[in-house]
């Protein structure tokens, strides 16, 4: 139970902390004339051009882009690691599969100020498959997991070679057995392109 808790509680944070980063905001919330619409609008620019940057000089943030068709992409400074010449970023991506599975990816960027990558950690993903979601009056109340793996570098080698297979990496999947209330918990329904 507490897992559940926590996972929702964290699932929950991040998308109330990465509202700003979803290409599909609307600008139009912000006053025009104010200096916080302002800054929201380099702000955005500026995460706009960093993230073609990445996706040039990074492979991962491309093939993941390019195998999961969907994904929800948030792209987000970490000012507490960012110094006066160096800005770190963390690339993160979710993607709903088969109607059942959440794969979470994350990768620590540093850029220059000219924001041009200066290096790129591991990638850290999470395939998990959800149990059970438990609904009341339309709304979510509870979601379970199972099967939770977490992999890096290598398997995603593995994955990527595999197109997109992953018992290539040891991880069996259902295919054929959707979620009737998935939608409702993952918001990225994406496919694979194989």
């Amino acid at each position: 139970m507490a897992m559940k808790y926590q996972f929702l509680h964290e699932h929950n944070n991040r998308r109330d902390k990465t509202w700003k980063s979803d290409y599909r905001d609307d600008l139009r919330l912000y006053d025009a004339t104010s200096a916080r619409s302002l800054d929201f609008s380099k702000w955005i620019a500026r995460r706009r051009a960093t993230l073609a940057n990445v996706r040039k000089a990074v492979p991962f943030v491309a093939e993941f882009e390019r195998l999961f068709r969907g994904a929800s992409i948030s792209f987000n400074e970490r000012e507490k690691y960012s110094s006066e010449t160096h800005i770190a970023w963390t690339f993160q991506a979710e993607v709903g599969l088969y109607g059942r599975y959440v794969l979470d990816a994350e990768l620590p960027i540093l850029v220059d100020n000219r924001l041009v990558v200066v290096s790129a950690s591991e990638p850290r993903l999470m395939i998990r498959m959800v149990k059970q979601i438990i609904t009341h009056l339309n709304q979510l109340k509870q979601v379970s997991f199972a099967n939770c793996l977490c992999f890096g570098h290598r398997q995603w080698l593995s994955l990527v070679e595999a197109h997109g297979d992953f018992s290539a990496i040891g991880y069996n999947m259902v295919t054929d057995a959707p979620l009737p209330e998935f939608a409702m918990f993952c918001h990225c329904p994406g496919c694979i392109e194989r």
